[in-house]
């Protein structure tokens, strides 16, 4: 399925198509305002936002997203050894545990693999990441579990969408851009 979002200004349309996968994963990219750059998932709501600020706000997510994107290419998991039956959570898994004494979050999916505390944040942004378990190495939490992560390639392109999002912002001379959430669709092959 593909996520659909649209962009006008000075009366020229911009569509920007990305995977629910990729979609998934941008939620996830820190240091960035992803909440100006997407309009949320309902068709009746046509978000006015300003040029410059949605150009910044795009600008900041394709750099974060530039910064890592070979580490984001992949789907993560955890498996978990040192309780009864120890398990492979495959997909988007996140349970409880404690690292360093901190109450945490261990959590995997598209795009990201890591321990975060437990705080209070911004809804859907995570508290402050402990440890990132891309680089594939077992971490063994307070209660002697051993989180092994696991991963499988998963390329994704929304970058490319949202270079191009940036230069059609660039290109334009209004003020205001009005955004719009288009809906899922199927992905033609």
């Amino acid at each position: 399925m593909l996520e659909v979002y649209g962009y006008e200004v000075d009366g020229r349309t911009y569509r920007l198509e990305c995977a629910s996968y990729e979609a998934k994963l941008l939620s996830r990219v820190a240091d960035s305002d992803v909440g100006v750059v997407f309009a949320p998932h309902d068709k009746s709501v046509v978000k006015t936002t300003s040029r410059t600020k949605l150009l910044v706000a795009a600008g900041q997510l394709l750099s974060s997203l530039d910064g890592q994107i070979e580490l984001r290419q992949y789907r993560y998991g955890l498996t978990t050894h040192g309780v009864p039956g120890g398990k492979e959570y495959r997909g988007s898994v996140s349970f409880g545990c404690r690292l360093d004494g901190r109450l945490a979050i261990a959590e995997a999916g598209p795009g990201y693999c890591h321990i975060h505390a437990v705080e209070t944040m911004p809804y859907g942004k995570p508290g402050k990441q402990l440890a990132d378990l891309r680089n594939m190495e077992p971490l063994t939490v307070d209660d002697g579990i051993v989180l092994i992560p696991t991963r499988h390639r998963h390329p994704i392109t929304v970058h490319v969408a949202i270079r191009n999002l940036v230069e059609f912002l660039r290109e334009r001379n209004g003020r205001i851009v009005k955004q719009g959430y288009h809906g899922a669709v199927e992905a033609q092959e």
